[in-house]
């Protein structure tokens, strides 16, 4: 057997086995193709809310990972998330943020948490000039 047949036959072994493989993991308990489906379905059906999530999930990662550079910049100083994606759903109809242009989080108080008192939507360009005055 030539060098080009045996890798041929050996990358075919190898594929069948991990067809076998991943045909196994569909057997786990718990795991379930059509939670999937629904799940990716559920997330095509309200963008909205997907949006709000990452937003949060980025306020977290500030706030609670110490891996993070601008994590000295949050948490360092002991600044908290204490919001919820409905909070932040709040806010947004609260301050008309689906009108604005580039829409930002923005905290009123700079040394406070996370709050919905502490917390509003503002146009990116405003935010900037404020960000920009603070520093």
């Amino acid at each position: 057997m030539d060098r080009r047949a045996y890798y041929n036959e050996y990358n075919r072994t190898h594929r069948e086995q991990r067809k076998k493989s991943s045909a196994e993991q569909h057997k786990k308990p718990g795991y379930s193709a059509k939670i999937k489906k629904w799940n990716l379905n559920w997330r095509l059906r309200n963008p909205e809310h997907f949006v709000f999530t990452r937003r949060l999930n980025s306020i977290r990662q500030r706030c609670y990972n110490v891996k993070r550079k601008c994590h000295k910049d949050y948490g360092g100083r002991g600044i908290e998330c204490c919001i919820t994606v409905k909070d932040l759903i709040f806010l947004w109809y609260r301050d008309k943020a689906f009108s604005m242009k580039w829409p930002e989080i923005h905290r009123i108080d700079n040394n406070k948490n996370y709050t919905v008192e502490n917390c509003q939507y503002m146009e990116r360009s405003k935010h900037r000039q404020i960000k920009s005055l603070t520093k």
